[in-house]
């Protein structure tokens, strides 16, 4: 550990949970404990998986009394030390930590290249294999947790712990997120071909599973269309949902 990555404690308090500076002529990311957000997502997932017992919705979030910081560093030291592309953590301490920048989101990128967006998640769904491969799980495998670099994609914000016991089941949830995130950022891309790439990549034919659990949720359509009806405009990720469900099925037909 390099102390000349140390944030002053005013830097600290004067910027948001992550944020991006230059030291010593590097760029890097700092992210700082967030307890808060924590304990209200922690509550917001123990309640879901009570009401449905369902082993995809298991929860993944901290326990109350362990040390976000602390944990992601252990985590993401585990994982470059299996050979996996995440970025190299530069200091630390339990408040915080630094870490190299390793690109610009992947989000801002298809913003500003939509033509690019087949090639880029081709990548990204590589990537996240290479990480199944190797026995982790993300727990938000969404697009905005990829940035991109020198041609390299990186994996970023390992902050949920997987259960052991429901490994492999989160890492069917990983590609859920990640494809359903594809259907929220407006890219029209072929779920079937990115679901084929995973299953070259680790042998899981995560397609049929996915289109398997979809099934049971073929109403979801016909709910949107009724709130639609209703004249009701919230609930947009139900919508995006929506229609990720729709396609998954029509495909699997």
């Amino acid at each position: 550990m390099d102390n000349a990555f140390k944030i002053d404690e005013k830097i600290l308090a004067a910027n948001s949970r992550v944020f991006t500076m230059t030291i010593n002529g590097r760029d890097v990311f700092v992210k700082q404990r967030d307890t808060e957000k924590l304990k209200v997502a922690r509550k917001l997932q123990k309640i879901v998986y009570w009401l449905t017992r369902v082993p995809m919705l298991v929860p993944t979030i901290l326990k109350r009394d362990e040390n976000c910081v602390l944990f992601q560093v252990e985590k993401m030291t585990a994982m470059r030390a299996a050979g996996l592309r995440v970025p190299e953590i530069l200091y630390y301490t339990p408040d915080y930590f630094v870490m190299e920048n390793s690109g610009e989101s992947l989000t801002k990128i298809l913003k500003r290249n939509p033509a690019d967006a087949l090639q880029l998640c081709e990548a990204a769904v590589r990537e996240l294999a290479h990480l199944h491969r190797a026995g982790f799980a993300h727990g938000g495998a969404q697009i905005r947790n990829y940035v991109e670099k020198n041609g390299q994609i990186t994996m970023i914000d390992f902050e949920e712990r997987i259960p052991e016991n429901f490994l492999d089941t989160l890492k069917v949830r990983d590609m859920l997120l990640f494809l359903l995130s594809t259907e929220q950022a407006h890219l029209d891309l072929d779920l079937r071909r990115l679901c084929d790439i995973y299953r070259d990549e680790t042998g899981t034919d995560v397609y049929a599973e996915l289109s398997q659990i979809l099934r049971y949720c073929r109403f979801v359509p016909y709910l949107v269309r009724a709130k639609n009806r209703l004249g009701i405009r919230k609930g947009s990720d139900l919508h995006y949902f929506s229609r990720f469900v729709e396609k998954m099925v029509t495909l699997h037909e």
